[in-house]
């Protein structure tokens, strides 16, 4: 029997995952006045998203990254 491995190499196994998450529009558009309750307009100019518990083949992405 022969075994064929063709993903054998030099490669250190290290690569890039690209995590892409949308949230909601009214993160980039606000929330106009019409419909907030006391009739004041909302905007952000900054907001922060947690990402837990990635996994990429089984593996779990636990180190933490801050992206500015």
């Amino acid at each position: 029997m022969i075994i064929v491995l063709s993903a054998c190499g030099d490669d250190d196994g290290r690569g890039t995952v690209v995590v892409t998450a949308y949230g909601e529009s009214f993160i980039e558009d606000g929330i106009s006045a019409d419909e907030v309750a006391d009739g004041w307009a909302v905007s952000f100019s900054r907001f922060e998203v947690a990402l837990r518990d990635v996994a990429v083949a089984g593996a779990t992405i636990s180190a933490p990254s801050a992206v500015e």
